[in-house]
């Protein structure tokens, strides 16, 4: 597997969508506490990924911090959630804007924006 994925890039986008995809399932069951420890986990994985330019990685990492931001405001801790959705929503925005996501996804940077209006 090393000498296919030096830099074990394909594990840790694994990783990555693994533990966001759970996080963000706890999430929606209202485990707060739960889904920070993975989607914490999701965002480390990210930053493992040596390619740091693919279009996944800035995409993904504002999906996590959606989540995240949601996460941290079942919890109360609505500075955390702040900084999360504010690195989330200009990226959603972006990718809505360009095409990129449709869909539900495009919902989401709209949803990402309402939570994050809601902070301020």
């Amino acid at each position: 597997m090393a000498a296919a994925d030096p830099g074990n890039r394909d594990i840790s986008r694994a990783v990555a969508i693994a533990a966001n995809g759970v996080g963000s399932t706890l999430v929606e069951l209202k485990d707060g506490s739960g889904a920070v420890r993975y989607l914490n986990r999701s965002l480390a994985s990210l930053a493992a990924i040596p390619d740091q330019s693919s279009i996944i990685v800035p995409y993904l990492r504002a999906l996590v911090e959606y989540h995240l931001g949601r996460a941290y405001v079942m919890l109360g801790r609505s500075q955390e959630a702040r900084h999360s959705l504010e690195h989330s929503v200009p990226v959603l925005a972006d990718f809505k804007k360009r095409g990129i996501a449709q869909g539900e996804e495009a919902a989401l940077a709209d949803r990402a924006a309402q939570e994050l209006a809601k902070l301020r």
